[in-house]
């Protein structure tokens, strides 16, 4: 089964504004959806941001799930593609 990140779905996640200014990307893979942080930002934040954003990523995933589909935290190293200049 090909996963599909809907309209309906992108909806309810906007609804959700990221705390702190961090990215989160949503990756499309064949059987879920993956939320993907940018591990610099993640690192730079106090432990009660990182607790914050965790439970923000918590929601996102509940969401994502209500909608049948499969959804896992997805860390990469580094800095978000357009944080680059």
């Amino acid at each position: 089964m090909a996963t599909k990140f809907t309209p309906e779905m992108r909806k309810a996640v906007r609804d959700l504004k990221p705390p702190y200014g961090v990215v989160i990307d949503f990756v499309e893979y064949p059987d879920y959806i993956g939320l993907r942080t940018y591990e610099n930002q993640v690192m730079a934040m106090s432990e009660q941001r990182q607790v914050g954003l965790m439970e923000y990523m918590q929601m996102l995933r509940k969401i994502i799930e209500s909608f049948g589909v499969k959804c896992h935290f997805d860390g990469k190293a580094g800095d978000p593609p357009r944080g680059k200049k």
